[in-house]
């Protein structure tokens, strides 16, 4: 609203402007951002057993905590509290894409241990997509590090949680099929987790005539060398090394954090 007072374009979704706004190198336009959080955990041993006393705990040492949470006895209360606040969501200050489940006995929570970072007695529950309807302007190959062929979908940008999507991936030719989809199709598109684009289905009903069946081109787009797709397999390649698209996605690879 602030920025819209001032005629500024207004920030796309919280999730962006806090992870921008932590980035910053001014710390003076942090502290203008406002930001705020809700404690979740309790790392110091204070003697309590269970997930919900570490909560009562926090909010004892002056932390904020969601007060919507609920310890919920069994899994059918714990799909009826998803249930709820996927219909309510709407009525929180705050945006959420889903609840999250833990096993409230500190001990046993411990006991089921960690897979490689996530432990095994926490799980994200999401909601379901947010959707909205647009064209597929078009369907281009994208090569990748390994030099795998994604077709992506170049999509008429449409809004869809507060975020403009303009493109999409499909996959695989596989999963081409599966949905259905041509160039020119009228779609529904979503965001998995609230992040991710994804065509979630065609709309063969709303088609003009004038919509194009995808061809996964048997050179690759980038550097022309003969594509190849290994038996069984649902991916296509490039086998040339020294593809330009390759060295790039391997270089940019190289220098991230998930390298």
């Amino acid at each position: 609203k602030e920025r819209e007072r001032k005629g500024e374009t207004p920030y796309a979704n919280p999730r962006n402007v806090a992870a921008g706004s932590i980035r910053q190198l001014n710390p003076k336009i942090t502290a203008s951002r406002y930001l705020d959080f809700f404690v979740y955990d309790l790392l110091t041993d204070l003697g309590e057993k269970t997930h919900e006393q570490k909560h009562k705990v926090l909010k004892i040492l002056g932390f904020k905590t969601i007060s919507e949470n609920r310890f919920c006895g069994d899994l059918e209360k714990a799909f009826k509290f998803h249930e709820k606040w996927q219909k309510n969501r709407k009525k929180l200050f705050f945006e959420i894409d889903g609840i999250v489940i833990s096993i409230n006995s500190n001990k046993i929570f411990k006991k089921l241990g960690i897979v490689g970072k996530a432990p095994r007695g926490i799980v994200a529950y999401k909601f379901l997509l947010k959707q909205a309807t647009t064209v597929i302007k078009n369907i281009k190959v994208q090569v990748g590090r390994t030099g795998a062929l994604t077709p992506v979908a170049i999509l008429k940008p449409v809004k869809v949680g507060g975020v403009t999507i303009s493109r999409a991936t499909l996959h695989n030719t596989d999963e081409i099929e599966r949905l259905g989809v041509r160039i020119g199709d009228t779609v529904i598109v979503g965001r998995a987790g609230d992040v991710i684009p994804d065509v979630i289905k065609a709309l063969p009903q709303l088609r003009t005539g004038k919509e194009r069946k995808f061809k996964m081109p048997k050179r690759c787009p980038i550097c022309g060398a003969e594509i190849v797709k290994p038996e069984g397999e649902v991916i296509s390649f490039c086998p040339n090394p020294n593809c330009t698209a390759r060295r790039r996605r391997y270089f940019n690879h190289f220098v991230s954090k998930k390298a």
